[in-house]
């Protein structure tokens, strides 16, 4: 199924008044899964629950691209077209589909890290994986600050204005 510029990745259709909430979630299932990444480097080496483990691994690339996904589709063409229209917001919005992508890079070399550290526990580099997984969830914790203090607002006075003008 084709996604338009106002449709999430499964395809349902994002009214204006909605986007505020569903990125709420996204930004909420990314801090999730930031949580429990802190959990499995505290946990480092003895302390971890393979299933766990492996069970955020499966899960974290996947909840990034969806969120990334929502964020380029809906929430940047929207910045472009009716929020930025002089143009100042360019500059931060190109910087964070760079930083999605370094985001999904990072997430994919944290996914075969902790399935490597599910296989082979005995061969694992404990503090390599503990400094790379609290490199991840460091990066990815300030994304979604800056997504939640900046970004958010505008989505959410944007709708209330949509709203407002529709009555």
């Amino acid at each position: 199924m084709k996604t338009g510029p106002h449709q999430d990745t499964a395809g349902v259709f994002a009214r204006p008044r909605d986007i505020p909430s569903r990125f709420a979630q996204l930004l909420e299932r990314q801090s999730q899964i930031c949580d429990e990444l802190e959990v499995i480097a505290d946990g480092l080496p003895d302390s971890i629950d393979v299933q766990s483990c492996l069970r955020t691994a499966q899960k974290l690339l996947p909840t990034i691209k969806i969120a990334h996904d929502f964020e380029e589709r809906v929430l940047f063409p929207i910045l472009k077209d009716r929020v930025d229209q002089q143009g100042k917001l360019a500059a931060t919005v190109e910087r964070l589909r760079y930083e999605h992508w370094g985001d999904e890079e990072y997430a994919l070399d944290v996914h075969y890290a902790l399935r490597e550290f599910a296989r082979q526990r005995s061969k694992a580099n404990i503090d390599s994986l503990a400094w790379m997984l609290r490199g991840f969830f460091d990066g990815m914790r300030r994304h979604i600050a800056f997504d939640r203090e900046f970004l958010l607002p505008m989505m959410k006075e944007l709708a209330s204005v949509q709203i407002r003008t529709a009555r």
